[in-house]
């Protein structure tokens, strides 16, 4: 499931971010150094994109545990009700459903019924994912790309729409809570309630955006977690010269990273992708690892971080 998620964000990135290499807009009649710039920039929103679908994605996972999580809770009341005979069970029920019919000038309740049928939709999908797909792939039983054909559409029609759910219906719903005048109350707790799983979504969001560029780079460089940087140590070096670094068939002039010009006292490694001449500082390169592990020009996929071994002195970036 998680590889698969991987593969389907990089996709659906792909779809929303067009990519063009450097080669190709060179192609085009841009000049090979501005060409470098476009790809890099391109390719790190690229990568920015990718991330926040796969967080959208887990975190589509963890909607149904929760609701799951309520249902148990929904079950224990109720066997707790058949021993002392109360009910329980009619309050959480109440607070939780019996509020969606509220007068209210915003259709709030109607936003509440659409989250628990779509999620309900998600937990039967994730149970179809799980019957129909990974178990007849483990046992190869597919023929004529059936499996592929249905795993494409259970990502294209089920997993990515439901994925934009995730980012429509919060929004819509919590400018409904904020602008409704008229509204039972009872109502608009029923929403905030359901609403509150998408807000520590926004949290975890707003975590991230602080631990890639500074968590993640001191906790690698202090060594408490694998350092990705390290993979850049298995690279081929070059070393410069002019002849060879020419912007004409040749090696780069620049480094797509940092955008200054290679020098002859400058360590440059070659990126292992498969046009095999994309070069940058190794520096750079180090702390763009930290990021993701991809050519920063072509995006093709460079592998994961170095062995345990290399891990003891970090990279400077």
């Amino acid at each position: 499931m998680s590889q698969n998620a991987v593969e389907a964000a990089r996709d659906v990135s792909s779809f929303l971010v067009p990519h063009q290499s450097s080669e190709d807009l060179v192609a085009q009649g841009v000049p090979a150094r501005e060409a470098r710039r476009r790809a890099f920039r391109r390719t790190m929103m690229m990568e920015v994109v990718r991330t926040l679908i796969e967080i959208i994605f887990y975190w589509g996972v963890i909607m149904p545990a929760l609701v799951t999580l309520l249902l148990v809770v929904i079950f224990c009341t109720r066997l707790a009700d058949a021993f002392d005979g109360k009910n329980a069970t009619g309050y959480v029920n109440y607070a939780v459903f019996g509020h969606i019919g509220d007068h209210c000038d915003m259709p709030i309740g109607w936003m509440v019924l659409l989250f628990w049928l779509v999620t309900f939709c998600k937990m039967f999908s994730m149970y179809a994912w799980e019957r129909c797909i990974l178990r007849c792939t483990e046992r190869n039983c597919c023929q004529n790309d059936r499996c592929e054909r249905v795993r494409r559409f259970l990502w294209y029609f089920v997993a990515v729409p439901l994925a934009l759910w995730e980012l429509i219906w919060p929004l819509t719903t919590f400018l409904m809570l904020v602008i409704a005048r008229d509204c039972s109350w009872k109502l608009k707790a029923s929403g905030w309630l359901v609403l509150t799983p998408y807000l520590m979504l926004v949290f975890v969001i707003c975590v991230w955006l602080l631990w890639l560029p500074c968590l993640k780079p001191m906790l690698c460089r202090a060594g408490i977690i694998p350092d990705p940087a390290n993979l850049v140590r298995s690279f081929r070096q070059v070393r410069y010269d002019p002849q060879a670094f020419n912007d004409d068939g040749g090696y780069a002039t620049s480094c797509a990273i940092c955008l200054s010009d290679f020098e002859a006292a400058d360590q440059i490694v070659v990126a292992p992708c498969t046009h095999g001449n994309h070069v940058f500082h190794r520096n750079c390169l180090a702390s763009w690892f930290r990021t993701a592990q991809t050519c920063p020009l072509c995006r093709a996929q460079l592998g994961t971080a170095a062995p345990e071994r290399e891990l003891e002195a970090p990279l400077d970036s």
